[in-house]
């Protein structure tokens, strides 16, 4: 609840985050250790592995959790922060707001996506170009003007594997950030070792192979223009979740 609780249909998004003010139960001081076990009786039962396809993916290896550095005084204020920089890190922008957003210059970090957006999915020999845009690792379906891309049937959607949360600490709203880790998609995975297939303008199929340093760039600041820079799309740290143990 803490970190992922929220009301509302954008919820993942950090809209109608709730707060958890005040924790009662029994014994007292020992919530913390009481949490503890029950968390470990939930992990332990479970197959040892390093595999990403971990049967829980609040605790797999790759799964993270991170909060913004400076609080804000107002939760609107981490509201637009926190979507200001996710929008730098995956958006291009247009011509007309000159490829900036709130004054600052667009990363275009996501070349190829707008170079297949822009050569209408066709290589420059007319062919059907096969690279499907990067940005699916942030959830489907993904639109790109009058092109939609998604999960092939019977899959359809598959929400992003990051989730956002504004948490109220000592008094100042933080923007929380939670990434769970996972299979792309488990179903699709299991077709023989083939890619799950995305569905371009309902018509037709594309391979697509799962890239993890889409999600990870986000968080270590990579930047397409400046490679060898870091910018803060995501101000903060990652919180130590050592407490997932030894199971996973």
């Amino acid at each position: 609840m803490g970190l992922l609780g929220g009301l509302g249909a954008r919820r993942r998004r950090g809209w109608g985050s709730l707060c958890l003010v005040d924790i009662e139960a029994p014994g007292g001081n020992d919530v913390e250790r009481l949490f503890d076990k029950e968390l470990q009786n939930i992990v332990a039962p479970l197959p040892a592995t390093d595999a990403r396809d971990f049967p829980l993916a609040a605790f797999g290896r790759g799964s993270s959790v991170h909060i913004w550095t400076e609080g804000f005084k107002h939760w609107t204020d981490a509201m637009e922060s926190l979507g200001h920089g996710y929008q730098l890190y995956r958006s291009w922008g247009s011509a007309h707001s000159g490829y900036r957003f709130s004054g600052i210059e667009s990363r275009k970090n996501f070349l190829g996506d707008h170079d297949w957006f822009r050569s209408g999915g066709l290589s420059p020999g007319k062919r059907p170009n096969l690279q499907t845009p990067k940005r699916a690792n942030l959830g489907l379906p993904l639109s790109f003007g009058k092109k939609t891309i998604d999960a092939a049937a019977p899959f359809a959607r598959r929400a992003s594997p990051i989730m956002f949360h504004i948490a109220k600490v000592s008094g100042k709203f933080h923007p929380v950030a939670t990434h769970l880790d996972n299979a792309w998609l488990p179903e699709a995975d299991e077709r023989a070792g083939r890619p799950p297939p995305l569905l371009v303008t309902d018509s037709q199929e594309m391979p697509f192979q799962p890239d993890p340093t889409v999600v990870e760039n986000y968080f270590n600041g990579w930047q397409r223009t400046k490679p060898t820079e870091r910018y803060s799309y995501f101000d903060g740290y990652e919180i130590d979740l050592s407490v997932r143990g030894d199971a996973r």
